[in-house]
Formats: structure tokens, C-alpha cells, sequence
């Protein structure tokens, strides 16, 4: 067994959090099974533990020229870890066509712990159905192979989804144009082997059909969110310094434009309203306008009632009144007289008509009666006693002439009447047409002079009206200068809140920096470190110069290698949002070298020691088909989870040969 002394205390001393017992996530067993039903056949089960897991093949003899430890599952066992964990896909097209053959009612059943929680699924792999995917949140491993008790996979990936995502959801991945998910995340914390770890923001190839590939620029985005090294923080300070200098333009804008406004107002107030320069500016101004055009305002409205009252109108009104009645009147009876005389005209010529004709009396036989009767019925309802005398049949009446006499001297008193009438209505006119005139004379008067007054009175309302907008923007602008002295300060403590965000950002940085020095000086050598950056082509690490030192290859999958082992380290020790969930499938034998790969695990086996009695709050498995070193392989020893061999069937993940 190795000294441990070979991983010197680093700089930043490895001190796992005690606020983080458990990984937020780990897988606890796994099961290939023939079928869902109880009683179908268990085909492979492997148990996994909190820590280092490995999985690996069988050594070859020396005399053995066959393949032992490729094509028997390793990378197939990560895949449908990562199938159970929510990915669409666990092998190529191609494999899943031949395991349908061999194996059609094929499922695997995985038990994760979840914050916690113990979580049951069971996909298929052998018929092509994702409506048979279940989930199960249980402690009995049995329990989802009972159709009563199963339920969607999607209860599971949504509760991932709620426990991963939900932290780093302030982010948007811009080349890709979308909030992060759950998926994003499985493709660093498991890389596809085909990737070669080439590089350390690069998780997925199209060839393995897996999940879509991630941008770059985006992969790198995720990793500082995930690591709690995406600057947030002062992005969010930023944003507000932005926006306090943004407040801070409009005030002052807002003051340059008062500024430019009373001093133009407040030179056209004095000079409209007359007011000396001894009044200083300001409320005392406009208090001094509005005051004296007050005073003005009442004294023109009590000239104004003045100028109506002494003017005269009420008597040019009531002349015109009383000549228009007069006249109205004269002319009214004039036409009456007119009527009168038509009328008494037309009654005269009747009765002259009438001359040339003997009245004669009713013949029949009657009492005497009055002359003064128009007739004999008249006379008598009248009392009368009948003392005339009966006229005589074809006697002329002899009061007939007199009655014309009569008529002829009342036309001849009407048109004398008239004519005085006919006089005096002309000059009842021209009474009527001076009091018009005079009315309407006096009326104009008045009206100019009012005018005159509304004029001074409007100009008057307008100054005070503007004397009262000079004050609003006066308080307006004496409130301004405590705003802006005030916002000004605000943008002094955003200053330096940034700093502290930016010196807060750069401790993390230097902390997760000396996690992934450790780790190269523990797989490369003591003589190899390196440093975690960050620049505009988002997160980078990078290794010593002496990295180079084992090979180009060498270096970038170590490079790789140790900046995932670092972002868990530093998760372990309290930082970032990492599940402390990490599966490597392990680089080919070109990649890298024996010495450095058994350097990797026993740095993984010294993490677990540092948690002295507690079990790691990381899990962290690895697959290889090279011997792991002899220090990590015993019967005492819990790495080794399980052990495949290609020349036997049986010892493949599946049991078969494709």
C-alpha cells in the first residue's frame, strides 16, 4: 500500500463539509432483469457504494492472445445509468437491435438516493417503448416490479430536474438559446468515452447517439454555474450600477432641464409682472407674483362691475323697452282701427243697397209694439206695452235713413282717427330706432372696455398660473440635489459592492484553482500543479508547462481528468451547487498510462480517507480495462464492484454475446 504521504497537505487543505454528509445524488444498486414480473430471471446485479467504485476487467495471462476486457460491458453499464437518470438512449441503434434479439422483454431497475430520498426506476431495453419507463420513490428494491405500485418516470426526473436545476435557473445558455436542464448537467458529471477527454467542456460525441451535444461556450457557462463561479453576483451588481448611473442621467438631465427652465421663466416673470431685482428668486418670486396678481385680478373685477353699473345700459335698455311698446302698441291699434273701419265700410254699403226696397212688416195680424224694438218677440220679452203703432202693409220704414246717417258718421270719426294715428306712429318709430341705436352703442362701449379688462385679467391669471409652475419646478429642483447627492452614494457602496463580489468570486476561483493543483501534483507528480482561469472564452484549465513533460495526450486527458476530480473536491469542501456525483469510463491505454490511472484511483481512495469514520459524501465511479493498482484489489478491499471478462459469456454485463 502506498504512503498517503505521496498527497501532501496542499495550500488549501482538503476539509470535507460537514453540512454535506451524502452525495446529493449516488446510485445504490443496479439489476438487468429478463423481464418486469417478479418472477422473471435476474440477468446481472451490481451494488455500489458511497466513495470510489470500480469497475474493471479481468487480467489477461501472459499466455492468453484473446480480448479480455473490451466488448463486455463497462461502457454499456454507465449508459444505462445515465438511461435510468433521464437520457433518451443507452447504445447505438445498432446494439439495441441485437439486445431486442437476445433479450426482448429486457429491463434494467437502478436504486439512486436522491437528497435523501431513495428513488426505484425500470426502463426497458429490450422492446422500443418509453411509455414502460417507471419510477417508484421506495425503499424496496421490489416494489417497481409490481404493476400497482409503479409511476411515472417523469415523478423522478422532475424531482432531479427541482434538486439540479432550479439553483442555476437564473442562467440562460446562449448558444443554445435555453434555460439549462438536468440533461446538461448528466453530460459533464458523465462524459461519453468516445469524447477521449480531449477536452474539459466537450461531454458528448454524435456517434455515441446520446444526449444532444452542448455548445462549448455553453458547457462552460454550465460548469461556473454549477461551481458557483459564474459572477452572478456581480452581474446582478452590474446591472443595478447600470441602472443607479442610468437614475442618475435622468436626474441630472431632469436638473439641467429645471435649470435651463427658471432661468428663462423667472427673467420673463419679472419682466412681465414688473417685479425689481431686489426680490430674490425662487418662492419669494413667485409669491411676490402670484400675490400682486391676486390684488390686480380683484381690483380689475370690481372695475369691471363699476363699468357696467355707471355706464348707462340698464337705462338705454329700458328706453328701448318702452319705445319698442309704445310703438308696438300704436301700431297695434292702428291695425285694430283699420279692421274696424273695413268692417264698418262693408256694413254702410249694405245698408245703402238697401234703399231702393219697401219694408214691409209681417203682415199677419199683432199686437202694437215699441219702435224702439227690432221686433214683436223683442219688444215683449223686454215688458214692453205695445204702445206703437202697426205698420201698415207697403209703407216705406221711416228710420232707415238715419241709421245710415248714423254709420256714416262713425267712418267719418274712425278715419279721423286713424289719420291721428297714422301721425304719431313714425315718430313713435323713430323713438324706437334712437333707443335702438343708443342700446346698441352703449353696448359696444362697454364691450371694448371690457375687453380691455379681460385682456389685463387674462394676462394676470396667466402670470399667476405661471408663477405657480415657476414654483412646482423651484421645489422640484431643490429636491433634486439631495436625490442625486444620495444616488451618487449608492453608486460609491455599488462600487464597492462589486469588489467585494469580484474578491468573493476570485476566493472561490483560487480555492477551486489550488483543489485542481492538488489533484495534478497527485496523478502527474509534485513537480506538476496547475491553475483554474477565467477569461472571455469562459472556464479553463491549465496545467503546468511540465505537464507536457508525459506527452500531449497524456497531459490534456489528465488535464481533464483532474479538473472533474477538482470541481468535486471542492463541492466535497462546501462549493458550488456539484452532486458530488461523478462516473468516469476510462480514457483507452493510448490516453494514458498505467502509473498516472492507478495515481487517479489511489488520489480517489485518499478523499475517502479523509473522511476518517463517515462515509464520503461523494461517489465517484470509474471503469477500466487497465488492472487497477494491487493496494485497491483484495477481499477486504470494497472498491472493486465488479469484475468482466469477455472469455466467458456469462461474465459479460449481460450474459451474452452480440
Amino acid at each position: 500500500m502506498p504512503n498517503l504521504s505521496l498527497f501532501p497537505d496542499p495550500p488549501t487543505p482538503i476539509i470535507p463539509s460537514l453540512d454535506r454528509s451524502e452525495p446529493d445524488l449516488w446510485i445504490r444498486r443496479l439489476q438487468v432483469v429478463a423481464g418486469l414480473s417478479p418472477e422473471s430471471e435476474t440477468i446481472r446485479e451490481i451494488s455500489f457504494r458511497r466513495g470510489l467504485n470500480i469497475i474493471c476487467t479481468a487480467e489477461r495471462p501472459a499466455s492468453e492472445t484473446s480480448p479480455v476486457g473490451h466488448s463486455v460491458g463497462k461502457t454499456l453499464l454507465l449508459r444505462l445509468i445515465r438511461y435510468c437518470l433521464g437520457e433518451s438512449a443507452f447504445c447505438t441503434r445498432t446494439v439495441r437491435e441485437r439486445i431486442v434479439q437476445h433479450l426482448p422483454g429486457a429491463y434494467v431497475l437502478a436504486q439512486f438516493v436522491l437528497k435523501g430520498q431513495t428513488w426505484i426506476v425500470a426502463r426497458p431495453i429490450g422492446v422500443d417503448s418509453h411509455t414502460a419507463s417507471w419510477a417508484l420513490q421506495s425503499d424496496d428494491f421490489s416494489a417497481i416490479r409490481h404493476s400497482g405500485t409503479r409511476k411515472r418516470l417523469s415523478d423522478f426526473t422532475d424531482a432531479i430536474e427541482a434538486t439540479f436545476v432550479q439553483p442555476i435557473s437564473h442562467i440562460t445558455l446562449n448558444n443554445s438559446r435555453r434555460s439549462p436542464r438536468w440533461l446538461d448537467i448528466l453530460g459533464w458529471l458523465a462524459r461519453d468515452q468516445e469524447c477521449r477527454f480531449a477536452r474539459h467542456h466537450e461531454w458528448r460525441e454524435p456517434e455515441a447517439e446520446s444526449s444532444p451535444r452542448l455548445p462549448r461556450e455553453d458547457a462552460s457557462l454550465l460548469i461556473r454555474a454549477i461551481m458557483d463561479l459564474l459572477d452572478h453576483e456581480e452581474l446582478q451588481l452590474r446591472r443595478r450600477h447600470s441602472d443607479l448611473y442610468k437614475e442618475l442621467n435622468a436626474l441630472e438631465s431632469d436638473r439641467t432641464r429645471l435649470e435651463a427652465f427658471l432661468s428663462r421663466e423667472q427673467t420673463e416673470l419679472r419682466q412681465l409682472a414688473d417685479v425689481t431685482d431686489s426680490i430674490p428668486d425662487g418662492p419669494m418670486l413667485a409669491d411676490q407674483i402670484r400675490t400682486k396678481s391676486k390684488e390686480l385680478l380683484e381690483s380689475l373685477a370690481r372695475l369691471e362691475e363699476e363699468l357696467r353699473d355707471t355706464d348707462g345700459i340698464a337705462n338705454a335698455e329700458q328706453e328701448f323697452q318702452a319705445s319698442s311698446d309704445a310703438f308696438a302698441s300704436a301700431n297695434g291699434e292702428l291695425q285694430a282701427m283699420r279692421n274696424q273701419l273695413v268692417v264698418e265700410s262693408l256694413a254702410l254699403d249694405q245698408k245703402r243697397i238697401e234703399t231702393g226696397k219697401d219694408d214691409y212688416l209681417d203682415q199677419t195680424p199683432q199686437r202694437p209694439w215699441c219702435r224702439l224694438y227690432m221686433d214683436k218677440t223683442e219688444a215683449i220679452g223686454d215688458g214692453c206695452p205695445g204702445t206703437g203703432e202697426i205698420v201698415q202693409p207697403t209703407i216705406p220704414d221711416p228710420y232707415r235713413q238715419s241709421r245710415i246717417t248714423e254709420m256714416e258718421a262713425n267712418i267719418a270719426t274712425l278715419r279721423e282717427q286713424i289719420d291721428i294715428k297714422e301721425l304719431a306712429l313714425p315718430m313713435l318709430e323713430a323713438q324706437k330706432l334712437a333707443s335702438t341705436q343708443s342700446l346698441q352703442y352703449r353696448r359696444v362701449t362697454l364691450h371694448s372696455q371690457q375687453r380691455q379688462l379681460w385682456e389685463r385679467i387674462g394676462h394676470h391669471r396667466s402670470l399667476a398660473e405661471r408663477a405657480a409652475r415657476y414654483q412646482q419646478a423651484w421645489n422640484s429642483f431643490a429636491e433634486l440635489t439631495p436625490r442625486i447627492t444620495q444616488k451618487e452614494q449608492q453608486i460609491e457602496d455599488s462600487l464597492a459592492d462589486q469588489a467585494a463580489a469580484r474578491q468573493q468570486l476570485q476566493t472561490k476561483l483560487h480555492t477551486l484553482s489550488a483543489h485542481f493543483d492538488t489533484t495534478l501534483k497527485a496523478i502527474l507528480g509534485n513537480q506538476v500543479g496547475g491553475h483554474i482561469e477565467i477569461n472571455a472564452k469562459g472556464i479553463l484549465p491549465r496545467p503546468d508547462e511540465t505537464a507536457g513533460a508525459t506527452g500531449a495526450a497524456l497531459s490534456t486527458s489528465s488535464t481533464v481528468l483532474g479538473f472533474d476530480i477538482a470541481c468535486l473536491i471542492a463541492s466535497i469542501c462546501g462549493l458550488g451547487h456539484h452532486p458530488r456525483f461523478l462516473m468516469h469510463d476510462s480514457p483507452r491505454e493510448a490516453d494514458m498510462e498505467a502509473a498516472i490511472f492507478h495515481s487517479q484511483l489511489r488520489f480517489a481512495r485518499h478523499l475517502e480517507s479523509l473522511f476518517g469514520d463517515r462515509e464520503p459524501s461523494f461517489q465517484y465511479i470509474v471503469t477500466t480495462t487497465t488492472p487497477p493498482p494491487s493496494d485497491l484489489v483484495g477481499e477486504n478491499v470494497p472498491f472493486i464492484r465488479s469484475k468482466f471478462d469477455a472469455r466467458d459469456d456469462a461474465q459479460r454485463l449481460l450474459g451474452i454475446r452480440f
